[in-house]
Formats: structure tokens, sequence, C-alpha cells
């Protein structure tokens, strides 16, 4: 179990998918072999720190306050039979300390990949970020259901690409992260890898307490793809 910081997300100053085809999320090709399908995935078999985890408490410790300053977004949105994942064009950015991250893809998984205390989520949202150096910052958000649909997704909700096509830009809809986050924004803060092929370690990850709500019938949109 990896140590796990917790702490808030500072929200009140600011407003992919990965590459490779031979590997997928059952079958032969599944998790237990990537790391074996390619030199460059043998983290995905050897590493140490590896996501995702399952998060079974945090302790309080000081850590450089993490800032949102996201902008709408015209909608670019693709699936590549593993992913749906949303292209995020308008440099919007985090800052973790002095450290500024833009945000370059959405990707919606389901169930989710994080576990809390052992329970896992119809939908995990994940936000990735990439400094100048490279450096991976992850943000991720579960989702549960709720009575009520998610208005605030709903625009782009119905546009979620059934099979597999390359991205496609709407003009005339638009995305905000922030609508994709949950209004306390306390998280659990730790350092793993991506959670698929190559398994690149020395990410950080924000994985947030609270969860966003979703209708059965949204969840059940994302699922049936």
């Amino acid at each position: 179990m990896l140590g796990i910081a917790f702490m808030a997300l500072n929200a009140n100053q600011s407003a992919a998918s990965s590459g490779g085809l031979n590997w997928h999320y059952e079958g032969p090709n599944g998790p237990n072999a990537w790391g074996s399908l390619s030199d460059s995935y043998a983290s995905c078999a050897t590493g140490k720190h590896q996501s995702p985890i399952n998060i079974t408490g945090g302790s309080s410790g000081a850590h450089p306050i993490l800032q949102t300053f996201y902008r709408p977004t015209r909608l670019v949105i693709g699936n590549n039979d593993r992913t749906i994942w949303i292209d995020y064009q308008n440099k919007s950015a985090i800052r973790i300390g002095d450290h500024r991250y833009l945000l370059k893809s959405i990707d919606l998984h389901t169930p989710s990949e994080h576990q809390l205390n052992g329970k896992s989520f119809p939908i995990e949202i994940q936000f990735l970020h990439q400094n100048k150096d490279g450096e991976i910052a992850m943000i991720a958000v579960f989702g549960q259901t709720t009575e009520k649909e998610n208005e605030l997704i709903s625009h782009f909700w119905r546009h979620l690409p059934r099979v597999a096509t390359p991205t496609r830009m709407y003009r005339n809809i638009y995305i905000h992260a922030e609508s994709l986050l949950p209004e306390n924004r306390h998280f659990f803060r730790y350092q793993g890898s991506l959670t698929n092929p190559p398994c690149s370690e020395k990410v950080i990850w924000h994985v947030m307490k609270e969860p966003i709500g979703f209708s059965q019938n949204q969840i059940r949109k994302l699922q049936n793809i």
C-alpha cells in the first residue's frame, strides 16, 4: 500500500490516451500480459509504484497547494476501442507549488480504476496534465449513481462515440473541465504511474474524495459503449 497524503484543492484562486495498438483491458493482451508485450512496457510488470491502487486511508502532510486554471474549450472527443477521451485544446492548466501543468486530455473509465476503501465506482474520470519537462500530474474523479441526470455534462454526453473513431471536433459544443470536478475539493495525493502502457512511473495522482453524480441512464450509456 502506497502512502497517501490527504489535503484540499484550492479552487477559489482560479475560475488518451496512450500510444501502442497491441494492448487491451481483457483477453490475452490484457493487464497481466502488458509487461511482456514490449520492452517499453516493462514497468507494467516490474514497476514499484504502479497505479491504480485501493485507497484505504490518508495522513495530513505539508504539500504544495493544487490550483486549477481551467477554461471552456470546444469538444474534441474520440474512441480508440479501449477508452473514450477528450482532447483539451484551450491551454487550461493546474499549478502545484511552482510547477504549471497543462491539461492535455480527459479520459472516461467504467468501472473506476481506483478504489476507495475497497469500493469501486461506476465511473472514473481522469484528467491528464503535463508540464514543460514532460512530467505528468493526474486528477481522478469518481462518478456515482444519483436519481437526477447530471445536467452539467448532458450537452456533450449525448455525443460519446459508440464505436472506435478518430477524434471529432464539435465547433458549437463546449466543455468546461470545472464541471467534472466535485464541489468539495478534498483529495488523496500519492505518487504512482500511468494506468495503461507504458505504465510510466513518477506520476503525481490527486484522487478526489467526493464523487460527482450521474443518472443511471448516463452511466449505462458509457457502460454500453
